[in-house]
């Protein structure tokens, strides 16, 4: 009995791992592909959390929604918010935040960030964004690549 549990478990965490290495290369393939056709999108960051306290429900993970913007660097930008200086060219959008300082994104470009914002925050890719990018994590993708930090939040 026992070494059909061990043969189970030894399956399912083959699979996983195959899965998710699957996953990890189609995710990345989606987003190079996405800088390429937006060459003007410059960066998508967004959080993904359970939350630490949720007045007696439960606590469950979720994929905040993403905000692209075409800056260089998020150093000048914080979180959901930019304020900008007159003639900047910067613009940060999303489906809670939208902001215009100077310049706008194309009509183009809204259309392939409203697709990727849906399929970010699709409930299917969840668990699949928790196991790659982990719990309470801030993501971050550039035509460079993936980066993931520790996300602060209450």
């Amino acid at each position: 009995m026992t070494t059909k549990i061990q043969d189970l478990i030894s399956t399912y965490l083959k699979a996983r791992e195959e899965f998710l290495a699957q996953g990890k290369e189609a995710i990345g393939a989606l987003f190079k592909q996405f800088f390429l056709d937006n060459p003007g999108v410059k960066s998508i960051r967004w959080e993904q959390y359970s939350p630490w306290f949720n007045d007696g429900d439960e606590c469950v993970f979720s994929v905040r929604s993403p905000v692209f913007t075409n800056a260089e660097t998020w150093d000048d930008i914080s979180w959901g918010e930019y304020d900008g200086e007159d003639g900047d060219t910067v613009w940060i959008w999303g489906d809670d935040t939208y902001k215009i300082v100077g310049a706008q994104p194309s009509a183009e470009e809204v259309k392939a960030m409203t697709e990727l914002n849906n399929l970010i925050q699709s409930s299917a890719l969840e668990d699949v964004f928790h196991d790659l990018f982990g719990n309470h994590a801030r993501v971050t993708v550039t035509a460079a690549g993936i980066d993931v930090d520790e996300a602060n939040h209450d």
